[in-house]
């Protein structure tokens, strides 16, 4: 059986299936070409020439064959300790490639700077610690361009030296054993490089000549040569790779392509290492260019550094000013020079000083419109040309020289001669070539003047600086002082000739000029201004003369009647919607009803294990509570006075009290005949196991009768002392020891009186070897005094050694005990897992099913107050109780108040729902009320009547937000948010739903209880949510309620982790245990210690103390030995006490602070030894070190022994997961395949069934041919009747292949080949009812699967077979569970291992911490295991020591939301509350919360939204929303699509397609499958803008016409094309009109560079001089407030350029380009995969090409179904029912529904 993750599937291809053949060619493959390489120079090694083409060939054959990028959030896996990596030559070769910086004209160097620092200033702000390398090598590529030279000597100097940012520029390559060994030490977590493919074209150029450069294919070649072998050797070193060219910045994280690392790719690189090495060698050589300077000036530079130091007027103006001075007079010298060289380096030193007294704003400059010509009459700027680049060579050597001195400087750590240099400011902004070209071409228009001492005949103000001719001099005495002079050294100057320059006027970009007033915006007046940008509006100047665009339908307001993908209309019903409103249901209806409630109740029941049947009373409200109690107290103080005497107790309450002592009793009963079920199932002693055990602890923690709790504990305490005195297992011997103490602390009354109880105690006591212990619980019983402290009961034996170091149980290899013990010790090795939370005794009478613990108790105080809550507390540590306890209140409180329970995912939606029906469904409703209603995307169910509303946050949304609901949402008395981390959702989890859930808590009015087991920031997330709703509060007027913040971090459970590694032997063998410590690293605990949510377990606590000790000792350091001699746990644990949780807790605590301060100390010899220690795990390094990422084959391959191996040691059940639905489907065949073919191979051997195997197999045979020739005959009388599957299926049933009738799970039992638990197998009953109803149509594997225990959960499985696989592992039937991560937000599957198996890019910390959480749930087991196969050490590392991620903020607007607010403002009845929820969406996002600069970004967005949506006609003059509004909001998940969308309609595309076509726009025949093809690309273009990595598209037009599928999206048609760029226009139309009106009202904030933090500010000490006046005059005077660094090099300003004012939320303004293109001006295309899909039904060469995983592929396959309903919906509802437009969408949707149930398997029953 073979599988590959990338390219399965289950169905057959169809139209495809030619195509696939083809692509079944047999080929080499990737390990064979590069083993073919290795062989041939392990035989005859290469020369340099041939490694290079070798190496090209491997390279190719890598990205084409291997590299498979993957789009998400980089910074996802990044934690604080670990470093990114920067490539400094891909972030130069990046930057200066982008299209908005000028190169041209020598260099923009200031632009540049700016560039770098914010691209690295984005990842500082996202949190990555950034180092930047720059290999010594890489300099050579740029050797041919004096300019690019220059720039990275630039860049790289002011990193260093201007910035925090640590640069590395000492090693040579990415062969350099230094860099591998700065790789391991610091551990990266990525590297950002470039993709290659890119290159300026001025290096082409320069390049060009260069013959051994242009053989190799030319500069642009080599160089991507060179970057994919750094690529290579990163990966090689277990570093992914990120590309820089892809990097999409949003508000809190950093989305891009990233290159992950695998063990097998890795391996193969080995094997070409040393050739690739060669290759790169030789290619450094060849970029190696001839020197532009002769032999005698290459040291001139440093001496000259040497000799300009001293001189005070090159000092004053830094390192930039030295250098400029030093490369002129290396220049000077090289060569002679005529009179116009002369003045061009003169004016070379002049632009050097203008650099510093002018301003940003005069800076960019214009060049003249006529350049060509000047430069073809001008003999000065053909002079520059040809001077400057070797003016910019002598300056990259003085920059080098400078780097030179600063780094010796810096090395020897002298801070006075670092003080006393020169400033280095300056190499920020080294030059400006247009700046340098523009002083020339103004110089050219004086007549008769020098270039040294021009003045400005009509003003009396000198020309030129006044500073130069000092300067000039200096640069003279350089010469003399240190250089031989040459003939050109002193010259004299003629004039410049006269040359008319003619600069361009500007202009905007529609031709009004920058000073025209006319422009405004549409005057509108709402609400949403008036508590939002009022001042903002009012200053602004506005016009009411505009005409709003034509509409193609009706100008009615869309009004919602219906649900917004389907036809049912928004009233309810027990089915959706009641279709026979008025009439009785016929009983089809009503079975289907019962089937519903049957099939709720399965479910609840598989949940709690049974139905509370506790009655639901309405109680009377506190208000008449209090009037009664006002009244009774008058009452009884008015019988005082008057000397009456009190009344005899009253009938009533006599029958109270019998009636609550009869349900106490019948509680009592139940709980007895609970006990005697379990006793039952627990067995005798010597026969039971520790799942018996783990029940009746179960029984004890729920039980509220103290009488039943002992007899349950002495059931323990006898099965406990059995098996230890049998076994003297440590693990009976913990459950011994802990059982004494129990029954001592909670039941001593009993134990005093009861003789045969207490001798079994002290019996228990002794045989442990705790004789003392005995002796002194025996003096007290008998003395029955109370002990000083409720748990000093037990005393330790006296230890030889008082410290106890060296004599740890754990370091013996078995489970016996010793004979002399330490009690302290003994706890912390054996009873971790058993020592107790502090709990309360009593108990609660709010809660009558368990003993609630005290922060339970504070959240229901909260909750009786009506106040909100944010609680933080682990998965399972019982804070979902809390929120059925805040429905319960609802409930109780009346029959019309509602609560609201907001789910994350549909799944979770289920189980909340049956949850709430098996707890509350019995409550009697008054007519026209249910309790429980559904609303999810798909599925809707007695919203407007229930009171519990089960709905995920999208829908939630909707109901808030809608004006029809307003009613509705005024009984809102809670709102229960589950998962709320899920408001700053990342990578794969985030689907938009972040901002919903911030909006949710924006707009509801009334108290929430917001849940989580993962805030990393739950104070900071509180602040927010107390301005909230301290806000509200000041609107309603009501008294201050803050949100009550409950903060617990224990678990119930212990998880132990483990490392699986496959050995021969014994299966305890084959789990390593991983100490958390082991994954740690010095530098870790040295830069942020520990993690806060770090736990270790009293065992690993132990051994890490031990380690601690050990590694002291070898060390000798005395001063540790005694602090750990304080810390031994014999002195800090008092003898007399039991270890309680919490006190275990503190130790951790003060063992964890002192690693933490030897790190600190850099004592690594000591923290080394701890780390590597014995007592951490030697074994587990090993494990640790030989897990490299095996392939997916050969991880899934162990997973059937894995499973033996868990089931031998009893530590089922089990869930593996895995991040791939294929794999997780792949899995379950592989383990049942197992099961089958080891249960042959035993009935072979042990019942010589051979011969009936054989009939078997002859039967079915028979079978199949009866089928074919039924087939064959049906086929020829019905030739017109399309079989299906489900016929198919039956004919399988009745030939035998699999029947139906023999699912049965027992059969399997026999032989032991199964998973099945045998406790607890399904009844014959229960197999038929499964059979016949949830498994009917379930497909094979499924079902096999099943019948072996083993099952699949994942978001693309029938619904009815997830719930099976939900219920019966719930219920210990089956043990095995492969799943992906639709299990970790909350699904209620208990299970006492967690197998992760393979690494995955979505296995994050977030998702290992809810997974992890499945094991060990509490009241099942004390210890949960989590096993770690084919993940890395890396990433286990990164899992287990890193923090839980913060809550950070999302966008929350658009036009969309704008509109949505407009709507919802305006047609709401209750106006005045309408608009303070609007208000608080507006004013008190998070985003504002964390940046307060972002609500002036926000005013502005919301005017221009407001303008745009006017001009759009979708809102009038007093903002109120009219004509196709509705359209825009029905589509509001679409954004931007359905406002580009909406302009087809406008424009007419779709009837367009059709006349094309001709096809008439009412006709009603079938439309031709072109049309629906041409239709569904123009939606495709619309829904699905996913782009294609090159790397894909290299990949798939590599491998030609055999891949039977597209990749690229085609391109669409020149018309529609045009329609597209129609609406374009009109939003940048509206866009440019108010940036140019709003540009007084902006303010430049971006005044300094974003990284250095420079003011880039004018420093001048005389009058403006006349070259400065000049250079104002041809200044860019752009019609927009731009950034002044993004204008340095642009002739002309672009929207694009003007947007970055709204920084992130420019991404929100609804463009939408037909041709996308990166910032380096390459096109991007569109991935295919829904057009594709919709043309060919099948998605497995969408696996294989699309570069999407699979689960991925569903998810989006699922929202265009869902997309192209809803538009079917809106035409439906908009169009006339005979357009054929209408019809077209109908099929649209109908055939994609079609294929898309098909390709997954989805039926509806």
């Amino acid at each position: 059986m073979e599988w590959d993750s990338s390219s399965s599937s289950d169905e057959e291809l169809g139209d495809e299936s030619d195509d696939t053949e083809r692509c079944v060619v047999r080929q080499p493959t990737y390990s064979e070409d590069l083993q073919l390489i290795a062989d041939q120079f392990a035989t005859t090694p290469f020369d340099e020439v041939s490694c290079f083409h070798q190496s090209q060939r491997f390279l190719s054959t890598l990205l084409f064959q291997t590299i498979k990028p993957l789009f998400q959030d980089v910074l996802r896996d990044y934690e604080e300790s670990q470093v990114v990596l920067v490539d400094g030559d891909s972030l130069l070769l990046e930057m200066i490639c982008m299209e908005k910086i000028d190169w041209s004209h020598g260099g923009q160097f200031l632009h540049l700077t700016y560039l770098v620092e914010s691209f690295l200033a984005k990842l500082q702000a996202c949190g990555a610690m950034l180092n930047v390398v720059a290999f010594t090598a890489t300099k050579s590529i740029w050797s041919s361009s004096p300019s690019s030279l220059l720039a990275r000597n630039a860049i790289v100097t002011h990193l260093k030296y201007n910035t925090s940012v640590p640069v590395y520029d000492f090693f040579q390559d990415w062969w350099d054993p230094k860099w591998k060994e700065f790789v391991v030490r610091e551990k990266p977590v990525f590297m950002l490089m470039s993709s290659g493919d890119v290159g300026p074209p001025w290096m082409e150029e320069c390049a060009t000549g260069m013959s051994k450069l242009d053989e190799l294919g030319g500069w642009k070649e080599c160089c991507n040569m060179l970057l994919n072998s750094l690529l290579v050797t990163c990966l090689s070193l277990e570093v992914d790779c990120v590309f820089i060219g892809d990097l999409q910045t949003e508000v809190n994280r950093i989305v891009g392509n990233r290159v992950r690392y695998t063990y097998q790719e890795n391996q193969a690189r080995a094997k070409v290492g040393p050739v690739l090495h060669l290759g790169c060698k030789y290619l450094f050589g060849i970029f190696e260019s001839p020197s532009l300077l002769s032999e005698a000036h290459h040291q001139s530079p440093a001496r000259l550094i040497d000799a300009a130091i001293g001189k005070s007027v090159l000092e004053g103006g830094g390192w930039r000013l030295i250098c400029a001075a030093v490369a002129v007079a290396c220049c000077l010298t090289e060569k002679s020079h005529n009179d116009c060289e002369m003045d061009v380096l003169r004016l070379f030193l002049i632009h050097i000083l203008l650099l510093e007294r002018l301003a940003v704003d005069v800076r960019p400059q214009i060049l003249p419109a006529n350049e060509d010509a000047i430069l073809a009459q001008l003999a000065h700027p053909r002079a520059l040309k040809n001077l400057l680049p070797q003016l910019q060579l002598f300056f990259c050597q003085a920059l080098e020289s400078v780097q030179s001195r600063l780094c010796r400087f810096t090395i020897h750590r002298d801070e006075d001669a670092i003080n006393s240099l020169p400033s280095c400011t300056g190499v920020a902004d080294l030059m400006d070539g247009r700046l340098l070209y523009n002083v020339i071409y103004h110089v050219a228009r004086k007549a008769g003047h020098h270039a040294t001492d021009i003045a400005d005949d009509s003003v009396t103000i000198c020309f030129w600086p006044s500073n130069f001719t000092e300067i000039w001099t200096a640069v003279q005495s350089l010469i003399t002082e240190t250089l031989v002079p040459t003939a050109s050294s002193v010259v004299t100057t003629v004039p410049l000739p006269v040359c008319v320059c003619k600069w361009p006027s500007q202009t905007s970009p529609d031709g009004v000029g920058l000073l025209d007033g006319s422009a405004a915006l549409l005057e509108v007046d709402s609400p949403l201004i008036d508590d939002a940008a009022r001042k903002l509006h009012d200053s602004l100047p506005h016009t009411r003369g505009f005409q709003t665009r034509g509409k193609t339908f009706p100008s009615s307001e869309f009004e919602e009647h219906f649900h917004w993908h389907s036809k049912s209309p928004i009233g309810d019903g027990l089915l959706g919607y009641d279709k026979t409103e008025g009439k009785k249901k016929d009983w089809r209806e009503l079975k289907q009803q019962q089937k519903h409630t049957k099939f709720i109740h399965d479910y609840a029941v598989s949940l709690d294990g049974n139905i509370h049947t506790e009655p639901i009373v309405v109680k009377r409200r506190s208000s008449d509570r209090v009037e009664a109690a006002e009244k009774g107290k008058k009452t009884i103080q008015h019988g005082m006075k008057s000397g009456a005497k009190p009344k005899a107790v009253k009938k009533s309450q006599i029958i109270i009290e019998q009636n609550e002592q009869r349900k106490r009793d019948q509680r009592l009963t139940r709980e007895t005949e609970r006990l005697k079920n379990i006793q039952r199932h627990v067995g005798e002693p010597g026969s039971a196991t520790l799942d018996g055990i783990n029940e009746l602890y179960q029984f004890i923690a729920t039980c509220t009768f103290s009488e039943q709790r002992l007899e349950a504990r002495k059931l323990v305490l006898e099965i406990c002392r059995y098996e230890w005195e049998r076994s003297e297992n440590s693990l009976w011997g913990a459950h011994l020891f802990s059982v004494v103490h129990d029954v001592v602390q909670e039941h001593r009354d009993d134990v005093i009186a009861s003789t045969s109880l207490k001798s079994r105690l002290l019996k228990a006591l002794r045989s442990m070897g705790f004789t003392q212990n005995a002796c002194l619980l025996e003096q007290q019983l008998a003395a029955g005094s109370q002990p000083t402290s409720s748990s000093r009961v037990l005393t330790s034996q006296a230890s030889s050694d008082k410290d106890g170091i060296g004599n740890s149980v754990a370091a013996k290899k078995d489970e016996r005990l010793p004979s002399v013990r330490s009690c302290a010790r003994f706890q912390l090795e054996h009873m971790g897992h058993l020592m107790k939370l502090e709990r309360p005794l009593d108990a609660d009478p709010r809660v009558t099913t368990f003993i609630p613990d005290q922060w339970q108790r504070d959240l229901m105080d909260c909750i009786d107050c009506d106040q909100s809550v944010l609680v933080s507390a682990p998965t399972s540590s019982g804070k979902t109780f809390v929120s059925y306890y805040c429905i319960r209140k609802v409930l109780e409180r009346s029959d019309d108040d509602l609560v609201v329970y907001v789910s994350p995912t549909k799944a979770l939606v289920n189980q909340v729902t049956a949850t709430i029906y098996g707890r509350f469904g019995h409550k009697i409703c008054p007519p026209g009320r249910t309790v429980c209603g559904v609303f999810t995307r798909d599925w809707r169910t007695n919203v407007d009547t229930c009171q519990v509303l089960v709905t995920v946050p999208q829908m939630f949304e909707i109901l808030l937000i809608s004006p029809s609901r307003q009613a509705w949402a005024s009984r809102l008395k809670y709102v229960i948010l589950d998962e709320i981390h899920c408001i700053g959702a990342r990578g794969q989890e985030d689907d938009g739903s972040g901002e919903v859930w911030e909006r949710i808590l924006l707009l509801i009015r009334c108290p929430f209880l917001a849940l989580s087991a993962t805030i990393g920031n739950p104070q900071t997330f509180r602040t927010w949510l107390d301005t909230v709703v301290d806000m509200k509060t000041r609107q309603d007027g009501g008294p201050k309620n803050n949100v009550q913040l409950v903060v617990y971090s224990e678990r119930s459970s212990q998880l132990d982790k483990y490392v699986y590694k496959p050995v021969a032997g014994l299966a305890e063998e084959c789990f390593v245990p991983l100490h958390p410590c082991a994954v740690l690293s010095m530098q870790q605990l040295k830069s942020v210690g520990f993690a806060r949510d770090f736990v270790m377990s009293a065992r690993e606590i132990l051994s890490l103390y031990d380690a601690m000790y050990e590694a002291a000792q070898k060390t000798g350091n005395l001063v540790c030995i005694d602090r750990l001699k304080s810390l031994s746990p014999d002195r800090v644990f008092d003898p007399r006490l039991i270890i309680k949780r919490r006190e275990l807790k503190n130790y951790e605590k003060m063992i964890k602070i002192e690693l933490e301060q030897w790190a600190r100390l850099g004592m690594s010899a000591e923290v080394d030894g701890v780390l590597s220690s014995p007592w951490i795990g030697s074994v587990t390094h090993m494990a640790l070190d030989s897990v490299k990422g095996d392939s997916w084959i050969d991880i899934v391959d162990d997973i059937p022994q894995l499973l033996r191996h868990l089931q031998d040691i009893d530590k089922l059940p089990v869930i593996v997961f895995c991040f791939d639905r294929n794999g997780c489907e792949y899995i379950v065949e592989l383990v049942t395949e197992f099961l089958e073919e080891e249960e042959a191979k035993k009935r072979l051997a042990t019942l010589g069934v051979r011969s009936q195997l054989e009939r078997f197999e002859k039967k079915v045979e028979k079978g199949k041919k009866r089928l074919e020739r039924e087939r064959k005959r049906e086929e020829k009388m019905k030739s017109t009747r399309k079989r299906s599957e489900e016929d198919i299926q039956e004919d399988s049933q009745k030939a035998g292949i699999v029947e139906f009738d023999e699912f049965d799970p027992r059969r399997c039992l026999e032989l032991g080949c199964t998973f099945v638990n045998r406790s607890r197998v399904l009844s014959s009953q229960e197999c038929r009812t499964l059979r016949s109803k949830s498994l009917r149509k379930s497909q094979q594997w499924v079902l096999r699967g099943l019948q072996r225990g083993i099952g699949c959960h994942h978001s693309g499985m029938n619904s009815k077979d997830k719930r099976v696989v939900e219920r019966l592992f719930r219920q210990r039937t089956i043990q095995v569970v492969a799943a992906t991560g639709t299990l970790a937000l909350g699904i209620h599957m208990p299970c006492r291992t967690v197998v992760f198996a393979g690494d995955s890019p979505w296995l994050d910390e977030l998702q290992y911490r809810q997974m992890s959480g499945r094991a060990g749930r509490r009241g099942f087991d004390s210890i949960g295991n989590v096993i770690f196969h084919g993940v890395t050490r890396r990433k286990i590392s990164h899992l287990l020591t890193s923090d839980v991620p913060h809550l950070k903020a999302n966008l929350t607007m658009s036009f969309t939301n704008v509109l949505r607010l407009i709507v919802y403002l305006n047609l709401s009845e209750d106006k005045e509350l309408a608009r303070r929820q609007t208000a608080m969406i507006l004013n008190r996002s998070m985003m504002c919360a964390e940046k307060p600069e972002m609500q002036f970004v926000v005013q502005h967005f919301l005017l221009l939204a407001m303008d745009y949506l006017q001009r759009e006609g979708l809102i009038d003059r007093s903002g109120s929303p009219v004509g196709l509004a509705g359209l825009i909001t029905h589509l509001f998940y679409t954004d931007p699509a359905n406002f580009a969308l909406l302009s087809c309609f406008r424009q007419g595309v779709f009837h367009r397609i059709l006349a094309r076509h001709g096809v008439r726009r009412s006709a009603q025949s079938k439309l031709p499958v072109r049309v629906l093809e041409e239709m569904m690309l123009v939606v495709s273009h619309l829904f699905s803008r996913l782009f294609v990595h090159p790397f894909m598209k290299k990949k798939h037009d590599a491998s030609g016409r055999r891949t039977g599928s597209a990749i690229v999206l085609p391109s669409l048609p020149p018309p529609i094309a045009d329609a597209f760029a129609t609406y374009n226009a009109g939003l940048y139309s509206a866009v440019d009109t108010y940036l140019r009106v709003a540009r007084t009202n902006l303010v430049d904030t971006h005044c300094k560079l974003p990284l250095s933090h420079f003011d880039i500010i004018p420093t001048r000490s005389e009058a403006e001089t006349g070259i400065e006046m000049a250079l104002k005059e041809t200044a860019f005077k752009p019609q927009y407030l731009v950034n002044c660094f993004t204008i340095l090099s642009a002739q002309s300003v672009t929207l694009d350029d003007a947007m970055d004012l709204f920084q992130y939320l420019k991404k929100c303004i609804p463009v939408l380009q037909v041709e996308e293109t990166d910032q380096r001006g390459r096109p991007r295309f569109f991935n295919v995969f829904a057009y594709d899909f919709y043309k060919h039904g099948a998605v497995r060469n969408l696996e294989q090409w699309s570069g999407l995983q699979s689960s991925d592929i569903f998810h989006r396959l699922k929202d265009m179904s869902l997309v192209l309903k809803a538009i079917r919906r809106v035409l439906e509802e908009l169009g006339p029912a005979d357009d054929a437009v209408v019809r077209a969408f109908q099929v649209l949707s109908d055939t994609f529904t079609a294929n898309f149930n098909k390709a997954y398997h989805i039926r509806k029953y």
